[in-house]
């Protein structure tokens, strides 16, 4: 297979190895990119909003639909666990990544956060078993990412899913922008 890369950059010749490694030998271009740990990512596209009618889908990301939407909009991110799972069938991640964009930065006035939740296959309500990840904890105002602690290993009798929230408390407030969430499962201890 030949592959063509015209014009060749940090971040283009970064891509041209790791397409180079994968198209030669998958597992071996796997196991040098994330050394024997399982990733897992969730794309925003694939996440659904508690309200449709607030927020859009822009670039594959979800944003408010309007600079005059105020307010809390809750989307519900699905972990697909089984990507997870060691040779023993447990799936487990110790840290989360929040991939977003808040042009205000730390200001409180606009945020976006993350968090992991379980439900139970007999319980009710949803459980938070994680930190939560926010947007607040940086003053950087482009695209960027932050990080959040879970707390307990996965049991495939559960659902688990991730709670994202956008806020802006007034239409003054800043653009925030959610694009993603992505974990790194430990290798087989």
């Amino acid at each position: 297979m030949n592959i063509t890369i015209k014009r060749v950059g940090g971040a283009m010749a970064l891509l041209a190895v790791v397409v180079t490694a994968a198209v030669i030998n998958p597992e071996r271009a796997h196991a040098d990119v994330f050394e024997g740990n399982a990733a897992e990512s969730i794309p925003a596209s694939a996440c659904q909003p508690d309200n449709p009618s607030q927020v859009v889908i822009s670039n594959g990301s979800w944003a408010f639909a309007s600079s005059a939407q105020t307010g809390t909009v809750r989307i519900f991110c699905p972990v697909h666990q089984s990507a997870l799972e060691d040779n023993q069938g447990r799936a487990h991640f110790e840290t989360f990544t929040l991939w977003y964009r808040d042009e205000g930065g730390n200001q409180s006035s606009a945020s976006v956060t993350a968090r992991l939740l379980r439900r139970e296959n007999i319980g009710v309500s949803p459980v938070g078993i994680s930190g939560t990840a926010t947007s607040n904890a940086s003053n950087v105002t482009t695209n960027t990412t932050t990080e959040a602690s879970v707390d307990e290993a996965l049991d495939t009798r559960n659902l688990y899913f991730f709670e994202v929230t956008l806020f802006r408390q007034n239409s003054a407030a800043a653009t925030v922008v959610f694009h993603g969430i992505s974990f790194i499962s430990p290798g087989d201890a």
